[in-house]
């Protein structure tokens, strides 16, 4: 299995270097596994990606294209090229997956294809952008919150309110409200928003476009679209300031120990979504299911 350094990575010397800076995923990667934290932020390696992050990618790139040129054109993409799009970002981003387990990368073609186009219907015609691929650094204490906010902008009917954070996810299950309040991503995006006045963004709502591919035997490849909006209060803001302060703490309780230990317990702990889990099988022993 490859293995390759990350873009812009810079060899630590010590934790700090680490925990200077800290991210909404950088953050999830600590509270799921700390040895997939350890590979990834520590000796800065990235694994190839399985089907299901392929395809995420792709959805992300169409997203960001389709949004990009609309925010300077005021118009949006036809279906036909909309789909194209999916597909030629799928011919490249498949290629760097080297284990399917499962998946077949037709079918997920085909899938993505059929997403594409309710993505587009159901959400990128009803959204007007005013900022996309967002970067933001925020300076709490003496460590730096920072990330990318995929877009945000205005849906149609809601032309009265102020701008809103949103990111696309695809799945294969919809969203339950559980999932969608265990998700730290829109607390981060609401206090970066909360320190940047200019944008007069909605820092009390954060709206998730979700994409739900299937596969039926008689109909073959559909999908469905959510658009979930994530409340967020000042006291939870508050509380994830907390929980990142923690989480550095507990990252240089490691460095000191020497010890990062997975998490073989997280519903994520699979095949298809670790990258890493042909290193922790040999380092801990025991099997990652599929």
């Amino acid at each position: 299995m490859s293995e390759k350094k990350v873009e812009g990575y810079v060899e630590p010397t010590v934790a700090e270097d680490v925990v200077r800076t800290m991210s909404p995923n950088k953050f999830g990667m600590w509270t799921r596994c700390q040895y997939q934290f350890f590979q990834r932020y520590v000796l800065g390696l990235k694994r190839p990606p399985s089907g299901p992050i392929a395809f995420g990618k792709a959805t992300d790139e169409l997203s960001a294209a389709f949004f990009e040129e609309k925010k300077a054109t005021h118009e949006d993409w036809d279906e036909s090229l909309t789909k194209e799009f999916w597909a030629d970002r799928w011919a490249t981003v498949s290629k760097e997956v080297e284990d399917w387990e499962s998946d077949d990368p037709n079918t997920m073609l085909d899938q993505g294809v059929e997403a594409a186009k309710v993505w587009r219907s159901d959400i990128g015609v009803n959204f007007q952008p005013h900022e996309t691929k967002f970067y933001f650094e925020l300076p709490i204490y003496d460590w730096i919150l920072n990330g990318e906010i995929d877009t945000i902008g205005k849906p149609s009917n809601e032309e009265h309110l102020p701008v809103i954070a949103t990111d696309t996810k695809t799945t294969k299950r919809a969203w339950r409200l559980k999932k969608v309040l265990e998700e730290d991503q829109p607390v981060a995006y609401s206090l970066a928003l909360q320190h940047t006045p200019k944008l007069e963004a909605r820092i009390d709502t954060f709206q998730y476009h979700v994409l739900i591919r299937k596969n039926t035997k008689t109909r073959g490849p559909e999908a469905v679209s959510q658009i979930i909006n994530r409340p967020v209060d000042q006291e939870e803001r508050d509380g994830f300031v907390i929980r990142l302060e923690m989480a550095r703490t507990q990252i240089m309780d490691s460095f000191r120990s020497g010890v990062f230990l997975p998490n073989r317990k997280h519903t994520l702990c699979t095949r298809r979504f670790c990258g890493f889990w042909h290193d922790c099988e040999k380092a801990f022993g025991g099997t990652i299911p599929e």
